[in-house]
């Protein structure tokens, strides 16, 4: 058992250094690939004739894993969009098509990242995003809305970074079209909505199974809402989002208030802007140390969180790792 725990470990590790590291593929890369996924075989030489295309479909997905950022969620989601097109492909006059190919590519990523060992979390995420990659958003308010309710606003702006990779690899015109037409709803995107720490804190008390790790997964799309904000140097705006104290809401734990005001008060130092007063309220501060679930069996690892925790969480007895506040 202990032997195939370790080849399970060992592929996912291959693979994301492999994704995460490589900038131009070549065939030992591509190789390696289909040797740890045999799933995504019948991609290679598959052909695409259609006047959107020019590669096949296994070189077309190597360009936009090439083209995607640097990182291993939009990685696994550009090695996996295309994967069901194999197995629904007609030709209609010398034209292919792969209608409803989406949801077959999101039943070979069920099967391909469970058998990675990736956490259910992981998987629905990139599911989504798989299932969706092709839906269409027109520059409006309206539309904008409809494509947040299909994918979840925490997975807009991957979808939009997916789509953007995706039609540069695609035939130039058309590809260009595309891109144009997704500049502008990025655009609108940008400025659409503000979520401030109050409604961060409202959104997670809506959620009817609240647990451990659904409140990691609002705490790091958070993170990553904010980190879009900062890239654009939009800190009067982060400094309003932290502004407002959140309700206390008895389905949402006090560690969690507490990890919440530590984690505003280190991105508050770092971005160099005013911490908001609330953080310093006695509320925030836990009377008992807390750990991280997953190190509460080790006693060796609790005593280096004790000394490299961040001091904003050490303060309120929260004891976690260097890059606790690093988005995924």
């Amino acid at each position: 058992m202990n032997e195939v725990n370790n080849s399970i470990k060992y592929n996912k590790e291959l693979l994301e250094n492999t994704l995460l590291n490589t900038e131009i593929f070549t065939y030992k890369e591509e190789s390696l690939i289909i040797n740890i996924i045999p799933e995504l075989r019948p991609m290679v030489n598959c052909s695409q004739n259609h006047p959107a295309h020019y590669l096949d479909v296994f070189s077309h997905t190597i360009k936009v894993i090439e083209y995607v950022e640097c990182n291993i969620i939009l990685k696994l989601v550009a090695l996996l969009h295309d994967s069901g097109k194999p197995f629904v492909k007609t030709n209609i006059d010398g034209i292919e098509h792969f209608k409803n190919h989406n949801i077959k590519s999101v039943e070979i990523s069920k099967i391909v990242l469970a058998k990675l060992g990736y956490e259910k979390l992981i998987i629905d995420r990139i599911c989504t995003l798989v299932k969706y990659h092709d839906l269409p958003t027109k520059p409006t308010i309206e539309s904008l809305n409809k494509t947040a309710a299909a994918v979840g606003p925490e997975n807009l702006e991957y979808l939009f970074k997916i789509q953007l990779a995706d039609m540069k690899a695609h035939e130039e015109s058309y590809g260009n079209r595309k891109i144009e037409i997704l500049n502008q709803v990025i655009k609108l995107f940008g400025g659409i909505e503000e979520i401030s720490i109050s409604k961060l804190f409202y959104q997670m008390s809506k959620e009817k199974h609240l647990n451990d790790e659904n409140i990691s997964v609002f705490i790091q799309n958070y993170l990553h809402y904010i980190m879009r904000i900062s890239s654009s140097e939009n800190l009067q705006t982060i400094e309003r989002l932290f502004t407002c104290e959140p309700k206390i809401y008895n389905t949402i734990p006090q560690n969690v208030y507490a990890y919440i005001a530590a984690t505003v008060e280190q991105l508050a130092t770092e971005l160099n802007i005013p911490a908001p007063e609330w953080i310093n309220k006695e509320f925030y501060f836990l009377e008992e140390p807390w750990f991280p679930k997953e190190v509460l069996k080790y006693t060796k690892l609790k005593e280096v969180l004790t000394k490299v925790s961040p001091e904003p969480f050490k303060r309120r007895n929260l004891f976690v790792s260097v890059n606790a506040i690093t988005v995924m």
